[in-house]
């Protein structure tokens, strides 16, 4: 079997008390969940693989190419710390 390098993008996200990783694939559209960052992406592998095993007629189109960058938007004072937050590095 031949592997493909395949785009990657993975979140960190807490479910209740949780913390859960997502690891999405913006190629296809496919995402995939796990405790942990490396979990989450051999699950996005199996889903992945799944995915392509499916019929052409039940696929949705994929995209030629995936572009990330970073923008800025205008937020109100009210949402500006929680907004602020949520970008922070």
């Amino acid at each position: 079997m031949k592997k493909i390098p395949v785009p990657v993008v993975i979140t960190k996200e807490k479910v209740g008390k949780k913390d859960i990783f997502v690891a999405l694939c913006p190629l296809v559209d496919v995402a995939s969940q796990g405790k942990t960052s490396e979990e989450a992406i051999e699950n996005l592998k199996d889903a992945l693989n799944l995915y392509w095993q499916e019929p052409e007629s039940k696929k949705i189109t994929c995209y030629e190419e995936v572009f990330t960058g970073t923008i800025e938007v205008s937020v109100s004072r009210r949402t500006l710390n929680e907004a602020a937050d949520c970008v922070r590095t």
